[in-house]
């Protein structure tokens, strides 16, 4: 199947209409900038109220590379890479995971970048943050620099939850250095043992930057239907719209939900979700709707502490698939939402060209037309003391600020909602302007949340042309900042 959504803006659509499930949307560190790919996971945390996650995937393939346009990649062997007799692919392989890891260190370091308790709304002094609870991050690496902090508080997690998939022994250190949770996909019970094997050696060729232990999870394909007959049939029917059985790196169970709870300790599965096969789904092909992967446990919850350190001589524990988790139901109480604004009919742009429409355009007395106001409605609050100082004014990152807004625009008839985007703190004399309403959401990550609880009120977001280079390089114009 192709031709589908951006995961991160989906996962942000999502996020209002649900309450307790996880999101974790797959994003590549291959195509995509970690400083903007920490922003986006901490802004669906923000909309999700604390339920947001990074499945973090690599992305090796020449065509991939060329649809994006941001570098070329020579062409991948499959069965060389798996080998590993092929020292250039290795290499490549190599050097794309080690960019991954540091990917995800960077996005870590930015999600700490923001004590807690940063935001102050001070009155008395006229500060909106107290500077000394931002960080630079200051991470300089082989492939790129970020300085920090982000533009964005810290979530309400603290730490995003951040998973990988892993097949191999590059995959397998990517995710013992930074993963909360590593998927893996045994076929039975001894190899699943040589998978922990795997991970306990990575374990030992690599540092942990993360305080708990790794979690492991088995993935597994259901195809559930009310009999073991039915399921078998429905997969049988599946195979021959494909052409040819199915087969996948994962355990394939087509049977009932009885019998495959039933099987799950036999894979040594201590939690895992069902996934009802969809009916009718020929045109799904070997990975459509008869294809549902499973994780084998519940999204961990609850925010770490700040200013999470790393300890090299720490040693790396594994957790063991059959170990019990926390409870992973623990969440903040979410609040309903407001009631969607459904006005008696919508308001279109009105342009002042002929219209086809019921409405005719309105003229003057010697009839001609009547040009058309457009309303924009801009989110207020930077540098601007007497909207964060009032008491009852909102806060300016929850999702429900935002909500409020966009709804209430919506309902007085304004054309479209503008949200401008930062890239950076404002600075003078090398320190953050603790004057500033500071602390913005990614642009397309909280439209996405706003097209979700509005009808049609248009979304404007400004982004940056040059959002590769402002992070790949230092900015040299800067003034040097006093040091901490």
């Amino acid at each position: 199947m192709r031709g589908r959504l951006d995961a991160l803006l989906l996962a942000t659509a999502i996020a209002p209409h649900t309450s307790s499930i996880g999101l974790v949307p797959t994003i590549t560190t291959t195509h995509t900038e970690p400083f903007h790919v920490a922003t986006g996971v901490q802004t669906l945390d923000y909309v999700s109220e604390g339920r947001a996650g990074w499945r973090v995937q690599v992305s090796g393939r020449a065509h991939e590379a060329a649809h994006v346009g941001r570098r070329t990649l020579p062409a991948l062997d499959p069965a060389l890479v798996v080998l590993g007799t092929d020292p250039a692919q290795t290499a490549l392989i190599e050097d794309l995971f080690g960019e991954a890891r540091d990917a995800v260190e960077v996005a870590r370091r930015l999600w700490d970048s923001w004590e807690d308790d940063a935001v102050i709304r001070d009155v008395e002094t006229g500060r909106f943050v107290d500077r000394e609870k931002l960080h630079y991050i200051d991470f300089v690496g082989d492939r790129f620099t970020v300085e920090g902090p982000s533009i964005t508080p810290r979530p309400p997690q603290g730490q995003p939850l951040v998973y990988a998939l892993a097949h191999q022994k590059v995959p397998y250190e990517l995710a013992v250095a930074g993963a909360d949770i590593v998927g893996v996909t045994p076929h039975d019970d001894a190899h699943l043992e040589a998978i922990l094997g795997q991970l306990e050696t990575a374990a030992h060729d690599v540092v942990r930057g993360v305080d708990e232990p790794l979690r492991v999870w088995t993935e597994i394909s259901v195809l559930i239907e009310k009999t073991v007959d039915a399921a078998h049939a429905t997969l049988d029917r599946l195979n021959a719209t494909h052409g040819e059985p199915w087969t996948s790196d994962t355990v394939i169970l087509a049977d009932t939900p009885e019998a495959v709870a039933a099987q799950a300790p036999a894979l040594a599965l201590p939690r895992y979700r069902r996934c009802p096969a969809a009916a009718g789904a020929a045109a799904g092909g070997p990975h459509g709707d008869h294809r549902a992967r499973c994780s084998a446990a519940a999204c961990r919850r609850g925010a770490r502490p700040s200013g999470r350190s790393r300890d090299p001589s720490r040693p790396t524990r594994i957790r063991s698939p059959r170990e019990p988790l926390r409870d992973p139901c623990r969440h903040r109480p979410r609040r309903r939402l407001h009631p969607r604004a459904r006005p008696d009919r919508k308001h279109p742009l009105m342009t002042t060209t002929a219209s086809t429409t019921a409405h005719p355009i309105a003229q003057d007395a010697s009839g001609r037309p009547l040009r058309q106001v457009h309303l924009a409605a801009h989110f207020p609050g930077v540098n601007n003391t007497s909207v964060w100082s009032d008491g009852k004014a909102e806060s300016q990152i929850a999702f429900s600020s935002f909500r409020h807004f966009a709804q209430n625009a919506e309902r007085g008839k304004f054309d479209f909602l503008f949200l401008a985007e930062g890239l950076r703190l404002r600075e003078q004399k090398g320190l953050i302007h603790d004057l500033d309403v500071v602390g913005r959401p990614n642009t397309l990550a909280i439209l996405a949340g706003i097209a979700a609880v509005t009808e049609h009120i248009g979304l404007v977001g400004t982004l940056r042309l040059d959002v590769q280079r402002t992070v790949r390089t230092r900015q040299a114009a800067r003034e040097p900042r006093p040091a901490e």
